[in-house]
């Protein structure tokens, strides 16, 4: 029952009703199989705030997560990656991947540009202040017009950010 986010129980002493109140986890991603296609019997998806977990509801457009054959370790990185991640940035995703060095590159739809994304690599060993600078670096090169029709950012040194 790991897709069962909270659950509150109460009671009305008076009338002797007790009632239950079930949160489901709601994913931003989805695991992929070690051949890039989404497992079909059970996928593993993840939440926003960085648990993997499965579910008996089928879930529709969520980005894609490429880890193959990747340890657990790596795939803890990517849950932490992601619980780290500002929620606009979330929403924007559309893919992700980490390197077998750790290196994580996200694809996203930030542009909205009608193209087919934007490529964010954003370096090995994430802490959640490294995050949370390189997402401040990365919203202030997208709010500059010669920046519209970029096709990727290197975030690896936030203090050097690379524009392609």
């Amino acid at each position: 029952m790991e897709w069962i986010a909270s659950v509150e129980i109460s009671r009305n002493w008076l009338s002797g009703k007790i009632g239950v109140r079930i949160r489901e986890r709601i994913p931003v991603a989805v695991f992929a199989a070690a051949n890039s296609a989404p497992v079909s019997t059970s996928p593993r998806y993840l939440a926003s705030d960085g648990v993997e977990f499965s579910s008996p509801r089928k879930f529709e457009n969520l980005a894609t997560i490429s880890l193959g054959k990747k340890s657990l370790a790596q795939r803890r990185e990517v849950a932490i990656f992601v619980a780290n991640l500002p929620a606009d940035l979330v929403e924007a995703l559309t893919g992700l991947e980490i390197s077998n060095t750790g290196v994580i590159l996200m694809q996203s739809d930030l542009l909205k540009s009608g193209k087919s994304g934007l490529s964010i690599i954003w370096g090995a060993g994430n802490s959640a202040a490294d995050v949370s600078v390189k997402s401040r670096v990365l919203k202030g090169l997208l709010a500059l017009p010669e920046n519209k029709k970029i096709t990727e950012i290197d975030l690896t040194i936030a203090q050097s950010p690379i524009v392609r």
